[in-house]
């Protein structure tokens, strides 16, 4: 089991004009989790607030290795969101039907920023978690994948 990175570890940085206050991992029934299996439907839900009123603003999400290979990340501005006010307490959720990473651990980063990317608020490895699969491999990404044989090669069955 994974729990919450190293806090030393936590980087934060931006002008504060919105503060991202958590981001958690959830699964398909709401419920906080720090393990998956590779294809799981999870979502991931960052709760923010902006002391002021906000016409631009950009939420993200980024997962990366420990190691700092990132893996998958994607904002509110490329998901085709065009900011237009933001003010007070906000949630934003990113859902994922089918997260097929492979097995492994990964950490989260989060981001709320201009649409130029002026950081208001930008929290690196703000948590850990782990994915594990019985489908094996290595690297970052777990596709739906099968082989296919021809020729003259037979196999004992499937393991």
């Amino acid at each position: 089991d994974s729990a919450p990175a190293d806090t030393e570890e936590v980087l934060r940085w931006g002008s504060g004009a919105a503060l991202i206050q958590s981001v958690r991992l959830l699964r398909a029934d709401g419920t906080e989790t720090f393990q998956i299996e590779s294809g799981e439907a999870v979502s991931f839900e960052i709760k923010a607030v902006a002391p002021e009123p906000l016409q631009d603003f950009v939420f993200g999400i980024g997962i990366s290795t420990p190691r700092g290979i990132e893996a998958w990340g994607t904002n509110t501005d490329l998901g085709g969101l065009k900011s237009s006010r933001f003010v007070g307490s906000g949630r934003v959720v990113l859902s994922c039907p089918d997260l097929r990473l492979a097995p492994g651990e990964y950490v989260v980063d989060a981001a709320v920023h201009s649409k130029e990317g002026v950081p208001y608020d930008y929290r690196r490895k703000m948590f850990a978690f782990r994915v594990t699969s019985d489908a094996g491999g290595v690297g970052i990404h777990s596709p739906v994948h099968e082989w296919i044989t021809y020729g003259e090669i037979e196999w004992g069955g499937r393991a």
